[in-house]
């Protein structure tokens, strides 16, 4: 029997073309599934975060939360889930309480600044799920550090570094 993980990984390795999840009359296909999940693992991994770590996702009800909780989970890292819907002291206070070492939302809700302060106060990486499929996947601007300790787990012991969204953009993604 195969694990969830192995059958998410199979799954993405499919038709790039075939539908996968329909939202509001609009079908996004395993290709556009598979684009953010490797956008997602491809941040996470420059960053040195494997599996194990705890990644927060602020959810929303939207093809592309889908897609990151199938990467997170396929990817053997955490899901911690966080609800969009909540208001901002509370979001921040469940980001702040997380332990994650980077929190994945949608591009309007990195505008609420109190996400945002919470996110850098914690010293989590911010990505932005960006809503367009050229792009899906992009670096928040804020500071913030990544802590692991020698086997990439989140730890309050070892400082990795602190970083700004341009250094993450430029190391992580490539851009």
């Amino acid at each position: 029997m195969s694990t969830l993980r192995e059958q998410i990984l199979a799954t993405l390795d499919g038709p790039r073309a075939a539908p996968a999840i329909q939202f509001k009359g609009h079908w996004s296909t395993w290709g556009d599934v598979a684009d953010i999940v490797s956008g997602l693992d491809a941040a996470c991994e420059r960053l040195g975060l494997g599996a194990g770590t705890v990644v927060a996702c602020v959810l929303r009800n939207r093809p592309e939360h889908a897609a990151a909780m199938i990467g997170v989970v396929g990817s053997g890292r955490c899901l911690l889930t966080l609800n969009g819907l909540a208001p901002d002291d509370k979001l921040a206070a469940d980001v702040s309480s997380a332990a994650a070492a980077v929190v994945i939302a949608a591009a309007e809700d990195w505008r609420r600044e109190p996400l945002r302060a919470a996110a850098k106060a914690a010293g989590a990486a911010g990505l932005s799920l960006t809503g367009d499929p050229r792009r899906p996947v992009a670096p928040v601007d804020i500071e913030y550090r990544v802590i692991l300790d020698l086997v990439g787990n989140l730890t309050a012991d070892a400082t990795v570094g602190a970083y700004t969204a341009s250094d993450f953009a430029s190391s992580c993604l490539g851009l």
